[in-house]
């Protein structure tokens, strides 16, 4: 089958460091009480009809089957009984589970319970947006009575469409039940702490983190809490923390793209800056894609390419603050001869040229050496002096290219990828 809509370019691609990809960031170490992960066999359904299995693709990164289905009758349940969700007294514990459906007032509960159903637990009736997207439904913690005897883990639901009608069509994915106060990315079954960003392009370039937090974006709606699959990132706060990358950029040659997705959250000033790419010996080469202003004498500078110091300095220069307003941009840097561009959000922008010029070309711009490395959301040399010139915000995204993208292409993938964030 061919599926149209735009594409995310792979063709070139040296680095890919995704944190909505739970292959790519895991987060923090996790277990899931929920053994029965075959949601074919070990699940069983009531007041459903048209049940089938994979019939769509899981949430990007989940790896999980998909459990489909139209309305059968008033209400309707999902439940797996026989010790299949272990559970404590007096512990607390957090449920979620992704949900994409197609009905307008589709609602759904948690409960828990064995044959005895001694100190079962209800959760609240969360309403799901029916925009066509996968929703990762997360319901409010709580503490397990102390005379529980639950040990499994079970939902009941209604619709609004009539029964039957393909306007009914919803779709279960991941339940997850973790003894925590909030919910981290579904895994299934147990895994260890990582302290990396695995590279998904199969390079090898990894990222080790440095006072990082990974986070899901909560919506809350009425005491509600439904959680989209998209808003995964890693959160920087402007003062210690940082990504810093293996020694294996050095196959990047004389062109390159980076690019990135943002959230600044600084209230920056006239001569402050904030680094969303940097890379260098961390002594003297200062090379860097960032955002805000970079020399005192560009007030107005907005987002800036700067390469070996002051070989080429490249800069939208339409004022120093505007890419800081809490709102999700996309940039991409093109460096090459004849090929400096800078994009934002899916268009190229005006820039000038404070060093360099547009002909300029340079050899392996990523020189690796055994003293050499590039980061995210700080520069090699901030980190090695302690000085100014980290980044305030959320990075969920970094591609890194071996090649000049065209200005279609960055468009392609701006397009592809800007659903999980606007």
């Amino acid at each position: 089958m061919i599926k149209g809509g735009p594409k995310i370019i792979n063709d070139g691609l040296v680095l890919c460091l995704d944190a909505h990809d739970a292959k790519s960031y895991a987060g923090e170490p996790t277990t899931n009480v929920v053994t029965n992960t075959n949601l074919d066999t070990g699940w069983s359904k009531g007041y459903q009809s048209n049940i089938v299995y994979n019939d769509i693709e899981p949430p990007l990164g989940i790896d999980s089957q998909v459990v489909g289905h139209t309305r059968g009758s008033s209400a309707a349940y999902w439940y797996s009984y026989g010790d299949y969700a272990p559970q404590d007294p007096s512990v607390v514990y957090v449920v979620s589970m992704y949900v994409k459906t197609l009905d307008s007032n589709f609602r759904i509960a948690f409960y828990t319970a064995n044959n005895s159903e001694a100190g079962r637990v209800w959760g609240s009736y969360i309403t799901v947006p029916n925009d066509g997207k996968w929703h990762r439904v997360v319901w409010p913690s709580f503490t397990n009575p102390s005379n529980s005897q639950s040990d499994s883990l079970s939902f009941n639901f209604t619709y609004n469409g009539a029964i039957g009608d393909s306007s009914t069509k919803t779709w279960f994915c991941a339940p997850q039940m973790e003894a925590k106060s909030y919910a981290t990315p579904f895994v299934d079954g147990s895994r260890s702490a990582t302290n990396g960003w695995v590279d998904r392009s199969g390079n090898g370039n990894n990222g080790t983190l440095t006072n990082m937090i990974g986070t899901e974006a909560s919506h809350y709606r009425d005491g509600e809490v439904i959680m989209p699959v998209a808003n995964s990132y890693l959160e920087f706060d402007g003062s210690d923390d940082y990504v810093t990358l293996g020694q294996s950029l050095d196959n990047v040659g004389s062109t390159a793209s980076i690019e990135v997705w943002f959230k600044s959250e600084e209230s920056i000033g006239s001569s402050q800056y904030a680094i969303m790419f940097g890379w260098g010996d961390g002594t003297s080469y200062y090379s860097n894609f960032s955002i805000g202003n970079w020399f005192g004498s560009w007030t107005d500078e907005s987002i800036h390419l700067g390469i070996n110091s002051a070989a080429v300095i490249l800069a939208e220069r339409s004022g120093h603050s505007k890419y800081h307003d809490g709102n999700w941009h996309h940039a991409v840097a093109t460096i090459g001869a004849n090929n400096y561009a800078i994009y934002v959000d899916g268009s190229a922008v005006t820039t000038s040229f404070r060093y360099g010029s547009q002909s300029t070309s340079f050899t392996n711009i990523f020189n690796f050496s055994s003293n050499t490395y590039s980061t995210i959301g700080s520069r090699p040399y901030t980190i090695a002096t302690g000085g100014s010139g980290t980044f305030n915000g959320k990075i969920p995204l970094v591609r890194v290219y071996d090649k000049i993208l065209t200005a279609a292409e960055v468009l392609s993938n701006y397009n592809a990828t800007k659903g999980r964030f606007l």
